[in-house]
């Protein structure tokens, strides 16, 4: 039955090799099945894999499917066309020898720039095809030859459709004032991508970026910008990274950002402590000295337990620290000391914030401590479950035993 068979194949392309004979070789049902799943042309006789007529229908809406017709096909120039005006990629599977065709070439770069990746390697060369690939996809300059990436026009044309490519170019163009302004005007691209640039460029990189800043001074530019984006002390020089004022704003805007401040001003307690207000996990690029500050480190864990984990030693050896930290997030047990990973209360607490913490803190000494299970006992029914649920055999076993066992001493 043709609907049985196409419902089938709807749910696995497989499927085609068991239907009947006749409908293997009817070319309107093939003609169905490849437009359920181009790739189910895999599973065709050869016959049909080769029958230009019936490929080439199936290529005017699926260039895709020419990665799946016979060899014969696959270096039949009218096939091959066909494919990559419908699907520039399309070019991967044509022959060697159509790959180096300049038609077949130029028609898939139309198609699709990135299709340049799969052209004989003369025909990366070719300024034409260079500059109709770069102005389908900028990317495409990726698959350019070294000559042409050092070709300013070609380079233009690439990251006006595509700023991204500018780190395709030549390192020579790279430099080019033209060239990087552009880039930034078409895309917006990672910050640190652009560290290292002209204070001239620099500037220009984050009017762009930061609408509405155009009009003022280079230092007030770069402090708007940071109080957007606390990221772009990345990019700065030292004198910004090491200015208080520049970085505490950027710490303000992202606490992490303080990660570019110089050594100096991770170890200002103002600048670290905005920047913990921002984010808790910033405390592991703050100086060693206030990674050893109690109230540092305890206004971090506030934020975010799992900043135990960048304090140090001592201070993770902390009950009160680590018992904040847990209030905060359960897995902080994980960065407590390998002795307060076994105190009965500091596990208490982790479960009560997390029943899903590790059954390696449920020691043999802590399941026969009878003010532990009391403790225990009294946590809500579904966190005592859960934590039961995931121990292995033989302790479930026993925390049931010792519960069941303090139900009748009671």
């Amino acid at each position: 039955d043709r609907e049985i068979v196409l419902k089938a194949i709807e749910k696995d392309k497989v499927s085609f090799k068991y239907a009947s004979k006749e409908l293997q070789i009817d070319l309107s049902f093939i003609f169905e099945v490849i437009n359920i799943d181009v790739s189910a042309i895999n599973f065709t006789s050869r016959e049909i894999k080769n029958n230009k007529e019936l490929i080439l229908e199936i290529l005017k809406s699926n260039g895709s499917a020419l990665k799946y017709v016979s060899k014969e096909l696959q270096n039949d120039k009218e096939i091959v066309l066909q494919a990559v005006k419908s699907n520039g990629i399309s070019l991967k599977f044509a022959s060697p020898k159509l790959k180096m065709d300049r038609e077949i070439v130029i028609h898939a770069v139309n198609s699709n720039g990135l299709a340049l990746k799969y052209a004989f390697i003369m025909l990366r060369n070719d300024k034409e095809i260079i500059l109709k690939a770069v102005n389908s996809n900028g990317m495409a300059l990726e698959f350019a030859s070294d000559e042409l990436k050092n070709n300013k026009v070609i380079v233009l044309q690439a990251v006006k459709t595509a700023g991204s490519a500018f780190h395709f170019a030549s390192k020579r163009l790279q430099n080019d004032n033209e060239i990087v302004l552009e880039s930034i005007k078409s895309d917006i691209y990672p910050l640190d991508y652009y560290a290292g640039l002209s204070p001239y460029i620099l500037n220009k990189l984050l009017e762009y970026r930061f609408k509405g800043l155009n009009e003022q001074t280079n230092e007030q530019t770069i402090l708007s910008a940071l109080k957007l984006d606390g990221n772009v002390l990345k990019i700065l020089g030292f004198e910004y990274q090491n200015c208080k004022e520049f970085v505490f704003h950027a710490v303000k805007s992202n606490g992490l950002s303080i990660e570019y401040a110089s050594n100096e001003l991770k170890n200002d307690k103002n600048i670290v402590m905005e920047a913990i207000k921002s984010n808790g996990l910033a405390l592991q690029f703050v100086s060693n000295e206030l990674k050893s500050d109690k109230y540092i480190v305890n206004e971090a864990i506030k934020m975010n337990g799992l900043a135990l984990q960048f304090a140090s030693i001592e201070l993770q050896n902390d009950k009160n620290i680590v018992i904040e930290a847990i209030k905060s997030n359960g897995l902080a047990i994980d960065f407590a000391s390998k002795e307060l990973q076994l105190n009965k209360d500091i596990v208490i607490e982790a479960l009560r914030k997390n029943p899903r913490i590790s059954e390696k803190y449920i020691s043999n000494k802590l399941l026969d401590d009878r003010d532990f299970i009391i403790e225990f006992d009294k946590l809500d029914n579904i966190i005592k479950g859960k934590f039961i649920y995931k121990l292995n055999k033989s302790t479930s076993k026993k925390v049931k035993y010792m519960l069941n066992y303090l139900k009748l001493f009671n």
